[in-house]
């Protein structure tokens, strides 16, 4: 009897200490879909900035867009927020040009931010990058024994999930990212909220993402690269996480 016991204790153990008895089992979320998305950003001495619009994520290549009206402390403006986590040096050639590309190390892959604003009738776009593993990119897959709750989104059920995620590469403890996903109780398989909230050394970033209207399927390679070309200028890094 005592070694039954201790078999569905390694076992419960195996599973998750968070796990609990009638919990159900992490859904498995769409990899890559368009949405109707509200983004909240608090970013220390900067404030919280807000982006609603269209947004489309893909997180097998790591790449993000989000259109709508950016509200700042500082003011408002329509622009179109187009991330790439991973570039390639022949991927930022093919973009901006090779002139446009000198900033980059051809030997790894870079996260590149390019914000095209509309500003008195004219488009403009600018960028920033980051070494890739300064700026990364949690894959959206909730692990077993990630902590579940009870929740209400839009006034309906839902299901909350948290866990927390170490980047692969950088020194350890350098960094960690909290993460809570609400998913329909109906279908969880449907994301409804997404918060991300990451440490580094002593500063704290916390980006919330409400979707509505997800709509999982392929993402067409233009959406990722409308506006981007050889005139975008450089601008100075900045910790924003869109």
């Amino acid at each position: 009897m005592a070694r039954v016991i201790l078999a569905i204790a390694l076992a419960a153990l195996a599973v998750g200490v968070n796990a609990r008895l009638g919990d159900p089992s992490p859904p498995t979320l769409p990899q890559v879909f368009k949405a109707s998305c509200n983004t909240t950003i608090d970013v220390p001495m900067m404030g919280p900035m807000n982006l609603e619009g269209p947004c489309w994520w893909d997180f097998t290549t790591k790449k993000t867009r989000q259109d709508g009206n950016m509200n700042t402390p500082f003011g408002s403006m329509p622009v179109r927020e187009i991330k790439w986590y991973a570039q390639s040096y022949s991927e930022c050639v093919a973009l901006q040009g090779a002139s446009g590309c000198a900033y980059f190390d051809p030997s790894h892959t870079h996260s590149v931010d390019y914000t095209i604003a509309t500003q008195m009738g004219m488009s403009q776009c600018q960028f920033t990058f980051k070494e890739a593993e300064d700026d990364p990119f949690p894959p959206l897959v909730i692990p077993p024994g990630s902590s579940y709750s009870s929740a209400v989104f839009d006034g309906a059920a839902s299901d909350m999930w948290q866990w927390t995620w170490t980047p692969p590469v950088g020194p350890a403890g350098m960094m960690s990212i909290q993460l809570t996903a609400l998913v329909s109780h109906a279908d969880p398989t449907v994301l409804q909220r997404l918060e991300v909230t990451i440490n580094e050394m002593g500063m704290q970033i916390k980006q919330r993402v409400d979707f509505r209207d997800v709509t999982p399927g392929a993402i067409a390679d233009s959406i990722f690269t409308d506006g981007v070309n050889s005139g975008c200028k450089e601008q100075s890094n900045h910790d924003d996480h869109f």
